[in-house]
C-alpha cells in the first residue's frame, strides 16, 4: 500500500511497513527499459572485460563466443581501483546496451545497489532532481539497515527531497551510508546516459555533486556512461573526480575490434531474418555483410537500424531492402555521424517514396510529436493527442521507432534519430528535408494539442464528491484516477507549459491559453493534486508567467 502524505510539496511515500521512501523514478530502472537487451554473447567482450575487471579487480579471461561466466565477479575491490568508471562514447556506439548488460549481471550477482537509466523522452528519467532520490530509494531496498536510517532522516525532515541535488546526495546517501558503513555491502551504482538529463548548468550538476563527496561514498562504485559533451567532460576534469575515475572511450577502441563485433552481430541477425522469411543460403553474401560492417563506421546503432530496416514485416522483402542500403557505399572522409545520417535519410526515402504533400504533413507531425514528447504514450493515447489514427504510418517507421502491436509506448529507438531529424545541418538530403522537424514550431503544435485536450477537464473529474478529503483518505483513488484521467489528458496536464514556453506564442495559441485560464485552470489544479503533481504545476505556472513577460517585452520593442 502506498499513500501520499498531505502537506508535503513532493511525492514522499509512506509504505505499509511504516518506513519513509524518497521519490523514485520507476521508469529509470533498467528492468523497465522494454526495448533494451544485453549485449549479444560474443560481442563487446573486451569492453565488458575491462568493466568487470574494474569491479572485481580480478583477472578475467573469457572466450569471445561464450556469455560472461557467472563467477567472474567478487564483492571486493582493490584499494587502488578508482571508484568511478566512465564509459564515454559517441551517439550510437552502444553505451546503453553495455550499461544494461553490466546492470543485469551485477543484479544477478547481488551487487547492484542502484541504477538510473536517463532518457530524454521521459520526464522522470531526464529529471536531475530524481537521480539521487531514486538511487537512495533503491539502496534502501538493497540494504535494510540503510533503509531504516533513511526513513528516520526523512521522517525528521520530509523536505529534504526538495533540496538541491548536492544536498540530496549528502542527506539521502552520504550521511546514512556513513551511519551503516560496516553493514552496507560493497556494490555498484549504474548511471546511464547522463548527457540525456535536462541540466542547464555549464558543468554537470550530478558530477559536481559527486566531486564534493566522492571520498565519502565508499563502499559504492559508480559506472557512468555518457556522450563526450562539454559539460560532462568538464565535470570529470575536476581534480576530485579525475583521480577517482577510470575512463574508457568507446570511439577510441581499435576499430578492428568493434567491426568484428558488428560483423558478428549482423551475421547473427541475418540468420534470424533468413529463418523468418525462409530465405536459403548463401544470402546475404559475405561481401554484403562486410560492406554493411564498413558502412557502420563503428556505430552499433547503424547496424541495429539496418537490421530492423531489412527485416521489416512491411514490405516483407528483406533481399530488396538490403539492396536499397547497399546502393549507398561508404564514402572516404565521412564521419561515423555522417554515415548514420545517410542511413536515416535512406530509410525515410525508401519507406515513403513519392508521397503526397498531405501524407508528408501527417508524417511530419507524427515524427515531430514522437521526437518531442516529454513522456512516451501508448498508441491509442498518442492518437488521442494528435487527433487522428496513425498506426499504419507508424508500422512503416519501425526501423527507427518502437511500435508495440498490443501494449507498450511509442518512442524513438535511439536518441541519435532525434538529433538528426531536428538539426538543419544534418538533415539536409533531399529525401529527408520534408521530414525535418522545427522544434519550436513542433512545441507550438503540441502546446495547442494539450490545451485543446484539457477542455475535457471538469469539476470533480474523478467523482470523489467531498473536496475536504485528503488524497490518502479517498478509497480506491488510484483506480478512480486511471479510470477518469486518460494518459493523454495526464500528459497534457503535466506538459502543456513546457511546450508553450518552447514554442511560438501565436495569436491562436494565446487565445487557447486565455480560454484555459478563464474556464479550466481550477479544474487543472485539482487534477494536478490528484496526480501528485502540485509542486510541478506551481513551477509550470511560474515558468509560463516568465515566458509571457519575455514575449510581452519583445512585443513592446517591435
Amino acid at each position: 500500500m502506498v499513500v501520499i502524505l498531505p502537506g508535503c510539496s513532493t511525492l514522499l511515500m509512506l509504505t505499509c511497513t511504516g518506513g519513509l521512501n524518497p521519490p523514485n523514478a520507476i521508469a529509470a530502472h533498467f528492468r523497465c527499459k522494454g526495448g533494451l537487451v544485453p549485449c549479444l554473447p560474443g560481442t563487446r567482450v573486451k569492453v565488458l572485460e575491462e568493466v568487470f575487471q574494474w569491479i572485481s579487480c580480478t583477472e578475467c579471461a573469457w572466450d569471445e563466443h561464450r556469455p560472461i561466466p557467472s563467477d567472474s565477479l567478487s564483492l571486493g575491490r582493490c584499494v587502488e581501483s578508482p571508484c568511478i568508471f566512465w564509459l564515454n562514447g559517441l551517439a550510437g556506439s552502444g553505451k546503453t546496451t553495455i550499461a544494461f548488460t553490466c546492470a543485469e549481471h551485477c543484479q544477478d550477482k547481488g551487487i547492484l545497489a542502484a541504477n538510473f537509466f536517463c532518457s530524454r523522452d521521459n520526464a522522470d528519467c531526464s529529471n536531475i532532481k530524481l537521480i539521487f532520490t531514486t538511487i537512495a530509494y533503491q539502496m534502501g531496498k538493497f540494504c535494510a539497515e540503510f533503509k531504516a536510517v533513511l526513513s528516520d532522516i526523512l521522517r525528521s525532515d520530509p523536505e529534504i527531497v526538495s533540496y538541491g541535488v548536492s544536498s540530496q546526495l549528502q542527506k539521502l546517501i552520504v550521511e546514512p551510508l556513513f551511519t551503516v558503513r560496516d553493514k552496507f555491502p560493497r556494490s555498484v551504482v549504474v548511471i546511464d546516459a547522463l548527457d540525456e538529463c535536462k541540466d542547464d548548468n555549464a558543468t554537470s550538476t550530478i558530477l559536481a555533486s559527486l566531486s564534493q563527496y566522492i571520498d565519502k561514498l565508499f563502499p559504492l562504485q559508480f559506472l557512468i556512461t555518457s556522450r563526450p559533451i562539454h559539460k560532462i567532460t568538464r565535470g570529470f576534469q575536476d581534480p576530485h573526480l579525475s583521480h577517482a575515475t577510470r575512463p574508457l572511450i568507446l570511439h577510441q577502441v581499435d576499430l578492428d575490434i568493434i567491426e568484428s563485433d558488428i560483423q558478428y552481430y549482423l551475421e547473427w541477425h541475418f540468420d534470424e531474418i533468413k529463418d523468418q522469411y525462409h530465405i536459403a543460403a548463401p544470402w546475404p553474401s559475405s561481401a554484403d555483410i562486410e560492406t554493411l560492417t564498413h558502412m557502420s563506421s563503428g556505430l552499433f546503432i547503424f547496424a541495429a537500424t539496418a537490421v530492423r530496416f531489412i527485416g521489416m514485416a512491411d514490405p516483407g522483402d528483406p533481399m530488396a531492402q538490403l539492396e536499397v542500403l547497399l546502393q549507398k557505399n561508404p564514402v572516404a572522409g565521412k564521419s561515423p555521424q555522417q554515415h548514420l545520417d545517410q542511413l536515416y535519410s535512406q530509410v525515410l526515402k525508401s519507406t515513403f517514396p513519392n508521397i503526397s504533400d498531405q501524407l508528408a504533413a501527417k508524417l511530419h507531425l507524427i515524427l515531430g510529436t514522437v521526437a518531442l514528447l516529454q513522456d512516451p504514450l501508448p498508441l491509442d493515447q498518442l492518437e488521442d493527442l494528435i487527433g487522428y489514427r496513425i498506426y499504419h504510418h507508424l508500422q512503416l517507421l519501425q526501423s527507427i521507432m518502437t511500435v508495440p502491436a498490443d501494449v507498450g509506448v511509442i518512442q524513438l529507438i535511439h536518441p541519435s534519430f532525434f538529433d538528426f531529424i531536428v538539426d538543419h545541418n544534418r538533415c539536409q538530403e533531399v529525401q529527408a528535408l520534408q521530414f525535418r522537424v522545427n522544434p519550436q514550431l513542433q512545441h507550438t503544435i503540441l502546446a495547442k494539442k494539450c490545451l485543446n485536450l484539457m477542455t475535457r477537464l471538469k469539476k470533480d473529474i474523478c467523482g470523489i464528491g467531498d473536496p475536504t478529503k485528503f488524497n490518502h483518505e479517498v478509497p480506491g483513488l488510484s483506480e478512480k484516477v486511471s479510470k477518469n484521467i486518460s494518459c493523454s489528458l495526464e500528459y497534457a496536464c503535466r506538459h502543456w507549459g513546457l511546450h508553450l514556453c518552447n514554442g511560438f506564442l501565436s495569436s491562436d495559441l494565446w487565445q487557447l491559453l486565455r480560454d484555459f485560464c478563464l474556464k479550466y485552470l481550477v479544474y487543472w489544479i485539482e487534477v494536478c493534486s490528484l496526480l501528485g503533481y502540485l509542486k510541478g504545476a506551481v513551477q509550470m505556472l511560474v515558468d509560463v508567467q516568465r515566458c509571457l513577460k519575455v514575449c510581452a517585452w519583445f512585443e513592446a520593442l517591435r
